[in-house]
């Protein structure tokens, strides 16, 4: 029947290729491109400016790439359906370029560093009594308790937005 082979075709045709503005066109809003920067680069500036500079800018480009990627994806737009490209997505459960991979993989790492640089330089600062935070933290001090906990929370934030830029970068998702 006419109307049967007219239903199959609908269901066989592949869906319409993803539309994306011209190049060089503006962003369409500023807001999403704004909150992944911010979101991105303000735990990293929290807990590496002003002792660790170059990792703070490693950061800020990586963060950078990877919103350019984000919102501004590179190539042209596909212009057909590729059956076959999409199929290998879907079997390797990887869904991001390469390029993109890496930029995450980078950024988890600047997050796993600026961790660990946070927490040993909260832990050998001397406070107002000239001792280190173990020291203080042994003498009760209130004010060791305030810093231990913003120790704590600072790498807890970074070492968790590491693992979830670097696994991301890892799968590929």
């Amino acid at each position: 029947s006419a109307g049967g082979a007219a239903g199959a075709a609908l269901q066989e045709s592949p869906p319409s290729p993803p539309s994306r503005p011209p190049a060089g066109m503006p962003y369409q809003s500023i807001g999403p491109i704004a909150a992944l920067a911010i979101g991105t680069v303000t735990p990293l500036a929290l807990t590496l400016y002003p002792r660790e500079p170059e990792a703070l800018l490693a950061g800020v480009v990586l963060a950078g790439a990877l919103v350019s990627m984000t919102f501004n994806p590179s190539g042209p737009p596909p212009k057909a359906y590729d059956k076959a490209v999409e199929q290998r997505a879907i079997e390797n459960v990887v869904m991001t370029s390469d390029k993109n991979r890496v930029v995450r993989l980078g950024l988890g790492s600047v997050y796993l560093y600026a961790a660990s640089t946070f927490a040993i330089w909260m832990t050998n600062t001397a406070g107002a009594s000239g001792s280190k935070l173990a020291a203080r933290l042994y003498a009760r001090e209130l004010g060791a308790v305030g810093e231990l906990v913003l120790t704590w929370t600072g790498c807890l934030v970074d070492t968790y937005i590491a693992g979830i830029w670097m696994s991301s970068g890892y799968c590929g998702q």
